[in-house]
């Protein structure tokens, strides 16, 4: 059990508990429809078999979010956890709840004796990619087209649910630099001054914030693809725009993941008025995986 800032962190241990789960993921998903909620019977059964449901509560004894994982494999049969859904109330967000359940679901994951951790998520929603890529250290170099079909919730209604499945290796050296503070933050001007191009990047047009797709091939180490800063308000702009950013990322995304590069790093920058979302893509770099 993990308690800071007024929060605890804990398994889920009574029925009113694992119930309060479906309070929280309407309001951090928007969900409206029951089928798409994670029904009780399949927490319960995963928590008693090796898998994992943990709450972040109040003092009050409130549930204000919670992590759901539980036992896979991966291709070539060694175990390990899939991570299916980790949601904070919309109230509780901005409060690192997310962060510190992960770091919670790590440490339940390593005494198990297993050492990595996946899940999917949207490779467009910036808050997602700051929690898992920048501030946790998971890798991508797998991109599913429409994972889950059409999806009805508020965050994901109209456009396809692509997604990256992330790769979570508990004790590689990046995931320990960051979880220990050591890890120094690159910043945009620095990698563009050593040469590093982008592969997509965003202009600002008439009609909005469009993506544009620049020449690439495998001549360089790495990579910059840019995505909008907050997808969720441009799409409420330009239902357009937000299906032209998902064609145009999804094609570089996958070319470069299949040309050997892998996802590591996210770059959240504001100066004044500009405000940019980036990833960094690189080939050849081992530490990155347990």
């Amino acid at each position: 059990m993990q308690q800071a800032s007024n929060v605890i962190i804990r398994r889920l241990t009574t029925l009113e508990e694992y119930q309060a789960v479906e309070q929280v993921e309407r309001e951090a998903w928007a969900i409206t429809d029951p089928r798409d909620y994670v029904p009780l019977h399949v927490l319960v059964t995963a928590q008693k078999n090796g898998g994992l449901v943990a709450g972040a509560f109040e003092l009050s004894g409130k549930l204000i979010g919670f992590t759901f994982s539980f036992l896979g494999m991966t291709a070539d049969g060694r175990l390990k956890h899939c991570s299916h859904m980790t949601g904070v109330l919309p109230s509780a967000q901005r409060r690192e709840i997310g962060y510190r359940l992960k770091l919670f679901q790590r440490g339940e994951v390593l005494k198990q004796g297993l050492e990595l951790i996946t899940w999917t998520y949207d490779p467009l929603q910036r808050p997602n990619a700051r929690l898992n890529i920048a501030k946790l250290g998971a890798v991508a170099r797998t991109y599913y087209y429409n994972l889950y079909g059409a999806m009805s919730d508020g965050i994901n209604a109209g456009l396809p649910s692509d997604r990256f499945e992330v790769e979570w290796w508990l004790k590689s050296a990046p995931v320990v630099a960051r979880i220990e503070g050591r890890y120094a933050q690159p910043r945009l001007a620095d990698l563009l001054a050593k040469g590093v191009p982008f592969a997509l990047r965003g202009v600002q047009m008439a009609d909005g914030y469009a993506p544009q797709r620049l020449p690439y091939d495998e001549s360089q180490d790495a990579y910059l693809v840019e995505i909008p800063y907050d997808f969720n308000a441009l799409k409420r702009q330009s239902i357009i725009l937000a299906k032209a950013w998902r064609h145009e990322s999804a094609q570089v995304f996958s070319d470069l993941f299949k040309r050997g590069y892998v996802l590591h790093d996210f770059l959240s920058e504001v100066e004044g008025k500009t405000q940019r979302a980036i990833y960094l893509l690189t080939r050849n770099r081992t530490d990155l995986f347990g």
